[in-house]
């Protein structure tokens, strides 16, 4: 018998920093190695991956991209601590030494509509001898990941040990920010891609204990539309355009 899921089972969270003319958060780095995995990363003062990030409000399960690769720990990541045992086995390990880390920030919390729309573009190849019928071959592949939900001003917070996200509308707006600040690593520009982890059958969480599908991947965001009725709540839209491949697994 097929399983299916409910809508309310949804799942999003985003790997960015916070930037406000900090380098330094642009050169975190980590390398995973072992079974179960280990990662070794000394996340800097300032940060929000210092921050900790938990992937469950309140809980005890955290979370990280390495290398756009997510991975989740039972331990807070913090400055003084570099190394975090992964609670979870990934599809992929041993990520290099000197890959870029990002923090997973959940924000399951502010969104009630997900989407991973897949456009597959078919190329024609009719030619004279088809009597009049189009023919077509299999073309490229495109993901957007489409969200949406509530409106939140809350403030994030820059401090000396850590910072905080704050609301939804911060989280955007820093968003933006850190894809708009590119680096040059290793002297190669390279864009500042927003990762994402999405989970359709685990609500609200990324529990990092049961195995449940997941798909992520890295892009651009491409708006931050918001919605002002003056009989209904604040609402927002928004979408990332996926470069590269979307990668399902369990985690």
């Amino acid at each position: 018998m097929p399983t299916f899921q409910h809508g309310k089972n949804g799942f999003l969270a985003i790997g960015y920093e916070n930037v406000n003319g900090r380098t330094a958060v642009t050169s975190l780095t980590a390398s995973v190695t072992g079974s179960p995995a280990i990662i070794a990363c000394a996340p800097a003062t300032g940060t929000l991956l210092a921050g900790g990030q938990p992937t469950l409000a309140g809980g005890s399960v955290y979370g990280a991209f390495v290398n756009g690769i997510p991975y989740a720990t039972a331990t807070k990541f913090a400055n003084g601590t570099t190394s975090y045992t992964t609670s979870v086995n990934t599809a992929v390990s041993g990520t290099a030494s000197g890959s870029p880390v990002l923090p997973m920030v959940n924000i399951s919390q502010y969104l009630n509509d997900l989407s991973l729309p897949i456009a597959i573009e078919s190329a024609e190849t009719t030619t004279f001898s088809q009597a009049g019928v189009k023919t077509y071959i299999v073309g490229l592949k495109g993901y957007t990941i489409s969200f949406g939900g509530m409106y939140d001003p809350t403030a994030s917070t820059q401090a000396s040990n850590a910072s905080t996200t704050g609301g939804m509308d911060a989280i955007m707006t820093d968003l933006i920010s850190w894809q708009d600040n590119a680096n040059t690593i290793n002297g190669v520009y390279t864009p500042n891609f927003v990762s994402f982890i999405y989970g359709p059958s685990t609500p609200g969480a990324f529990t990092g204990q049961a195995a449940a599908p997941q798909y992520y991947g890295q892009g651009i965001i491409m708006k931050y539309d918001l919605k002002t009725s003056v009989s209904g709540v604040v609402t927002f839209d928004s979408e990332i355009q996926v470069t590269g491949v979307v990668t399902r697994t369990t985690l």
